[in-house]
């Protein structure tokens, strides 16, 4: 069976991330994202992200975060990354993180401490970078493997997830802005 997959992207990836969701779709996946321009109404930002987890991000097996140069440090990623890892094995979800090639670091130096790491992967991720699938953008094409041993992953009871502290809050605007 096809996992159901979301996607997390910056506003600055949205073409990517629709050619993830396209690449995705066409493999029988079913791939969703919060589109382009949603806009987080003027409710609290607990009843914004509820609505969002209950649409997006709880129907999902794994989440594909598409990383750029603006991607760290955003309250959008920090919050699905959130509710991606948060319970136990057969809840929380596989995560495969995409790297776009203009964030100015390689595979191989992504590790705890490393200043180039800090400045583009989100700290959710830095703090369980054992647990995600990383690999380039360019390699989307690969992304049933990856999914296969993110899934193999997240339901591993001996996988120790660090989800604290609690995400950073959303706001009122452009949902992928934050």
């Amino acid at each position: 069976m096809k996992p159901n997959v979301f996607i997390s992207y910056h506003s600055d990836n949205a073409k990517q991330a629709r050619a993830v969701e396209a690449f995705l779709t066409q493999a029988g996946c079913q791939a969703r994202t919060i589109p382009e321009d949603f806009v987080a109404e003027d409710k609290t930002p607990q009843h914004i992200m509820q609505d969002l987890v209950r649409r997006f991000i709880d129907p999902s097996d794994v989440l594909v975060c598409i990383i750029g140069p603006a991607t760290a440090g955003t309250a959008y990623a920090d919050n699905e990354l959130h509710h991606a890892l948060k319970g136990g094995p057969h809840v929380r979800k596989g995560i495969v993180a995409l790297l776009m090639e203009n964030t100015g670091i390689t595979l191989a130096k992504i590790r705890p401490g490393d200043p180039k790491t800090e400045a583009v992967v989100p700290e959710r991720l830095r703090r369980n970078l054992g647990y995600a699938e990383f690999a380039f953008f360019s390699t989307y094409r690969s992304l049933e493997a990856m999914m296969a041993k993110a899934l193999k992953k997240a339901r591993d009871a001996a996988m120790d997830v660090m989800n604290e502290p609690l995400p950073i809050p959303l706001k009122k605007g452009l949902y992928h802005h934050q």
